[in-house]
This record gives C-alpha cells, sequence and structure tokens, in this order.
C-alpha cells in the first residue's frame, strides 16, 4: 500500500510457502486498484517462486527500491543488489 498511495508500482516476490496467500492478495489489491482507476501493471506478483527469480526482480533497471522481509540471505541480497534497500529480518 505504501508504494500505490505514493503513486509507484509494485511487484511482490511471495515466500514459497506463502505464494498461494500472496499471489490472491496482489489479485484483490490490483482489482481494486483498477476500480479506483489504477493501472492493471500497477500491481504485479511473481507467480512461480525462485531465488533467480527474485534476484533477477531486485537487480531489474526499473526496480528502484527494495523492502525485503524474511531470511537474513534474502537481506543481504536485496542489500548486496545495488539498489536502495530496506530489510527486516523476521
Amino acid at each position: 500500500l505504501i508504494a500505490i498511495k505514493s503513486r509507484n508500482c509494485i511487484v511482490l516476490s511471495p515466500h514459497p510457502g506463502a505464494t498461494r496467500c500472496v499471489v490472491e492478495t496482489a489479485r484483490i489489491m490490483r482489482e481494486a486498484a483498477i476500480t479506483a482507476g489504477l493501472p492493471p501493471e500497477a500491481i504485479g506478483c511473481l507467480e512461480a517462486i525462485s531465488s533467480e527469480g527474485t534476484e533477477a526482480l531486485m537487480k531489474h533497471q526499473k526496480t528502484a527500491v527494495i523492502l525485503a522481509t524474511g531470511g537474513l540471505g534474502l537481506v543481504r541480497a536485496a542489500y548486496s543488489s545495488g539498489k536502495p534497500a530496506f530489510g527486516v529480518v523476521g
């Protein structure tokens, strides 16, 4: 919601154990956003989860900021991606 409220797009990369929940949450958010006038591509979610996919997303040229929550490895990857990153190990 922070990204959308600040008029930015967001792409979610869920933990493998929470993929179905996060994909469904993104779908619900996307439907509500479209109804409110947001472009459909403003909210995205990776559905085929892999560490390579997450790493590619973090290093993509259009990625401006990373918010990484999870294990220490993910947070370290976010910090070493070359992009501004906020990390929370939990």
